[in-house]
């Protein structure tokens, strides 16, 4: 099934537009988050080895939680759980592992939870 997204809207709204644009969101569209391509900056040879360097891109990276509304009822249970969440998801991004290191930069960047 085909989603939608509406990227103009998006970027309006986008708190963190002075440093990039949201291009496309995952099929969930839980989160819009700046996206950039990786540049070349030059290639050396260093040791017999072809060293290439480039300056990294934003590459996403989805951290999220669920809470279970049938154990959190009250407003006092909300104010106690969602601290705890929050921090929780802050501490996955310090520890996590990522794939690539755009994505470890991404998250460690916008700490986007």
């Amino acid at each position: 099934m085909p989603y939608a997204f509406f990227r103009d809207t998006v970027n309006a709204a986008n708190p963190n537009k002075h440093a990039g644009n949201i291009y496309s969101t995952q099929l969930c569209v839980e989160i819009c988050q700046n996206t950039s391509t990786s540049k070349f900056v030059e290639e050396e040879l260093e040791d017999g080895k072809i060293v290439i360097k480039y300056e990294p891109g934003d590459s996403v990276v989805c951290n999220l939680a669920s809470i279970n509304v049938a154990k959190v009822n009250t407003d006092e249970d909300i104010k106690k759980v969602v601290p705890i969440a929050m921090r929780l998801l802050d501490n996955v991004i310090d520890l996590n592992f990522y794939p690539i290191k755009e994505a470890q930069r991404t998250a460690l960047k916008y700490r986007s939870v």
